[in-house]
């Protein structure tokens, strides 16, 4: 982040073969703490909202002090915006942003988390999650495909696959199929709010919603 001077944590050597999913440990100069919706640190292994304080975080924003306020607390605590969890060796895993997660029936969604099942198909070429609004559960999983060249996406075929990989609720339940590469912005990240209000504005020319009544959810 650019609000740390991005140099938090870090993991190299064996400590990286053994844990490549993980971040690193904080480097001496920083803290890290996991806190739930009420603001309790939460123990080793439970995700939660990730906050870090150290002498690399800037003081405040140029001309915003509503948004210094918004996040940076009293005790000099960073809010990252980032879902993530911390073990007990102190080693750091992302998770998801915390803008990003998909809230369906009271249960948290890691949209990072669909996408890497998503991409394990062998049909995908890119792939970004969203939550969509429900009537009855506020939110339900939703997924945006491009194919890989001649590549097509059956329905029942694909919701198989992905049940394979992830828990019985965070199967998709609304699948897009994209025509031509995904959109993406100045970062190169892919924009899923955008594409997520694209296609429920009706903006999207060609895009296609497979029909999953026929696949077992």
């Amino acid at each position: 982040m650019t609000e740390t001077n991005a140099i938090t944590v870090s993991i190299s050597g064996k400590a990286y073969l053994d844990r490549p999913g993980s971040c690193g440990q904080p480097n001496h100069m920083w803290d890290l703490r996991i806190l739930d919706d009420d603001g309790n640190v939460m123990p080793p292994e439970t995700p939660g909202l990730l906050q870090c304080r150290g002498v690399g975080l800037m003081k405040e924003y140029w001309n915003n002090h509503q948004a210094t306020l918004d996040n940076i607390d009293n005790d000099g605590w960073l809010d990252t915006g980032d879902i993530a969890r911390i073990d007990e060796e102190g080693y750091l895993y992302i998770m998801d942003r915390a803008k990003d997660l998909i809230i369906r029936g009271g249960e948290n969604i890691s949209c990072a988390e669909v996408e890497s099942a998503v991409y394990d198909h062998p049909s995908v070429k890119e792939a970004t999650s969203f939550g969509m609004k429900e009537e009855r559960l506020g939110e339900e999983v939703a997924v945006a495909i491009t194919p890989k060249d001649g590549e097509t996406i059956e329905p029942a075929e694909f919701i198989a696959f992905v049940t394979g990989k992830l828990a019985k609720f965070k199967v998709p339940t609304r699948v897009f199929i994209w025509p031509g590469d995904l959109p993406r912005g100045a970062t190169g990240k892919i924009p899923k709010r955008d594409v997520r209000d694209d296609i429920e504005e009706g903006k999207t020319d060609g895009v296609v919603e497979l029909n999953l009544a026929a696949a077992k959810l």
